[in-house]
């Protein structure tokens, strides 16, 4: 399959990254014949571009020495944490810890995938899950700090608009029967959270940069 799409997209100038087994089981030492082999491949057939594997296991990943860029999955503040009184507050140390332990390798970092849910046209003044409000706020704190921090050198916002995923399997965990994690819907209308995101990306070259174009 890894030859397959080689072949297919080789040619495309929107890839610049060959990724391989997304969210898989890089924290077991028994599957790394699998990653190496992956690798191996892919730079045998493309050696123009690099290579990289999203990981879900971002602390306890055992094959950031393939990649050429570390790429963590993560969603502190939406997954596991509904009963936290402040999730928002879960989004920060989770990311530093990350970034601080990839460092350790010398290798460029990038978020592979990060989102919270949010229903259309669903508000609520405090902000709950579902709301647009808390999906705002949500990538609101993500955006201002891969825009701040240095080590951060890309963000995947997951996704550009809402899929319908399910019909009946996981509406309690998919309302709509949909990921709703778009910040469109799936008639491409806006959420809240769209204008937060493109008001700080648009601002990024000042948050990054001093006046005299100097690094902060």
């Amino acid at each position: 399959m890894l030859s397959e799409m080689v072949d297919a997209s080789i040619n495309h100038p929107s890839v610049i990254i060959w990724g391989f087994l997304n969210e898989a089981g890089t924290n077991k030492e028994s599957t790394r014949p699998i990653f190496e082999e992956s690798v191996a491949l892919l730079r045998e057939r493309d050696p123009s571009r690099l290579v990289t594997c999203a990981s879900m296991f971002p602390l306890e990943d055992r094959f950031y020495d393939l990649v050429d860029i570390i790429c963590n999955n993560l969603y502190p503040g939406w997954y596991g944490t509904d009963e936290h009184p402040d999730p928002l507050s879960l989004i920060l140390p989770r990311v530093r810890e990350c970034v601080a332990h990839a460092m350790t390798f010398d290798k460029p970092y990038v978020i592979s995938e990060t989102g919270a849910e949010a229903l259309p046209g669903f508000h609520d003044p405090l902000n709950g899950f579902f709301t647009e409000e808390y999906q705002a706020e949500y990538l609101r704190v993500y955006c201002k700090e891969v825009v701040s921090n240095p080590d951060i050198v890309g963000l995947a916002i997951w996704h550009f608009s809402d899929a319908r995923v399910d019909r009946n399997e996981q509406l309690i965990r998919r309302p709509r029967g949909f990921n709703n994690k778009g910040t469109f819907d799936e008639y491409r209308r806006p959420k809240a959270a769209c204008k937060v995101v493109r008001e700080i990306f648009s601002q990024w070259p000042k948050t990054a940069t001093g006046e005299d174009g100097s690094k902060k």
